[in-house]
């Protein structure tokens, strides 16, 4: 009767041991699942643009840490997300005119338009000593106001340049005029090569639409409500909504955009809408509505009609921001960039290199994409490889620990025995 038992708990256990390792490996199967990729065809040497296309935001949506880059010997490729720049700085240069005395030098910005100005940038050539100056304003050039009286440019030297660049500030005015007069008493000139100021540009924000994306409409009669319920296929976040409005000629509602949430306390199940953005449709605006990031895979927008007819909406677009990545190709070389969700944030030499993400590089060409797996249906939610993976290893060591405690207890058995 002993021996049967013992029989039958080994079967038992062999079949549990069969169980974890299978979840075990079906979890590292899972984890380790190319999803999507394609072919990259470089067309010069150097760093190039990799736009991360459609399919693949659908299965990574913002997070790059997925993307791999693979060269035809199989050999990864390093590479650097280029992150957004919205705004430039450069240097440009304003008129003035220089006049010079046995003891001074002066010069004389033109401001024609009055515009209002705090300061200006003098690149000035190398120089061991320190340098005065002066600073007043006219509207006519005869009579002068002060501005600055103590003025001093120190360390007019580089060790790297030939130049420096010194900021020359006073009290907000807009005199068509403004001078600057360097004195030379008591040291040697300096050499001014250039007079101008920091100009911001501001780059427009680039979109590109979305795809996938189902609007339903509900009318609500009895609350005087239009309910548009939005559905995306996959992870991809939605930065920007255009509403397509044709009717009345002339309107103006009041919008909500909400996800609905399901959370349970004490047994008890509560559903609720949570507000992420208010909006206003109007005929005398862009139906326009920034939202950033939104990545739930539905969600609703809410129009208040009050006692008006129903807008009659044409379409909506939806847009996100573009993901770039650099990477060093050569030209005539293939290579592939494929996506696994279970991967994490590779660490490449090129990511702490120093580069001008201001620079307009060229740009690789993707094509041949290939889907491996259909997209993930929420776009909240965890994957499933990196999940199994968790759970697969849980179980494994929670085996290891019931092997042991079994073989522990046969020895202490053993033990017994005469």
């Amino acid at each position: 009767m002993i021996t049967k038992r013992q029989g039958s708990n080994m079967q038992t256990i062999n079949a549990k041991y069969m169980a974890v390792v299978f979840l075990l490996l079906w979890g590292q199967f899972a984890s380790a699942q190319q999803v999507v990729k394609a072919t990259i065809e470089a067309k010069v040497d150097g760093l190039q643009a990799i736009q991360i296309p459609q399919e693949f935001r659908r299965w990574i949506g913002n997070d790059v840490a997925p993307l791999r880059i693979h060269n035809a010997q199989g050999n990864e490729i390093g590479f650097v997300w280029k992150p957004d720049i919205r705004e430039t700085t450069t240097f440009q240069t304003v008129p003035f005119h220089k006049m010079v005395t046995d003891s001074t030098d002066a010069f004389v910005i033109h401001n024609p338009k009055k515009e209002r100005k705090q300061g200006y940038i003098f690149r000035i050539a190398n120089s061991a000593g320190s340098k005065d100056y002066v600073i007043e304003g006219s509207d006519d050039q005869e009579t002068w106001f002060g501005l600055m009286n103590n003025g001093k440019f120190t360390q007019v030297y580089s060790e790297d340049h030939t130049s420096v660049v010194k900021n020359v500030s006073f009290p907000l005015t807009d005199y068509r005029y403004i001078r600057v007069t360097l004195d030379n008493k008591n040291s040697a000139p300096v050499q001014v090569l250039g007079i101008g100021e920091q100009v911001t540009h501001e780059i427009a924000q680039r979109y590109e639409p979305i795809q996938h994306v189902l609007c339903e409409r509900k009318e609500d009669g009895k609350n005087k409500k239009t309910i548009l319920t939005i559905r995306k296929n996959g992870r991809s976040p939605i930065d920007y909504i255009q509403f397509h409005i044709t009717a009345p000629e002339r309107y103006h509602r009041q919008a909500t955009l909400y996800t609905t949430h399901t959370e349970t306390h004490k047994r008890q199940t509560h559903t609720y809408d949570q507000p992420m953005t208010y909006m206003t449709l109007s005929d005398q605006q862009a139906n326009e509505v920034t939202v950033e990031n939104l990545s739930e895979d539905t969600f609703c927008i809410l129009i208040e009609n009050e006692d008006n007819v129903p807008l009659t909406i044409d379409s909506l677009s939806f847009f996100q921001k573009p993901i770039t990545i650099l990477a060093d190709l050569k030209q005539g070389e293939t290579y592939v960039l494929d996506a696994d969700s279970s991967r994490m944030l590779p660490n490449y030499d090129l990511g702490r290199a120093t580069i001008d993400f201001t620079t307009n590089f060229p740009r690789a060409t993707l094509k041949g994409i290939e889907k491996v797996a259909p997209p993930p249906t929420n776009g909240r939610q965890h994957d499933i490889g990196r999940l199994m993976l968790f759970l697969g290893s849980v179980i494994g060591v929670l085996a290891i620990f019931y092997f042991g405690a079994s073989l522990l207890r046969d020895m202490k058995k053993k033990s017994k025995l005469p």
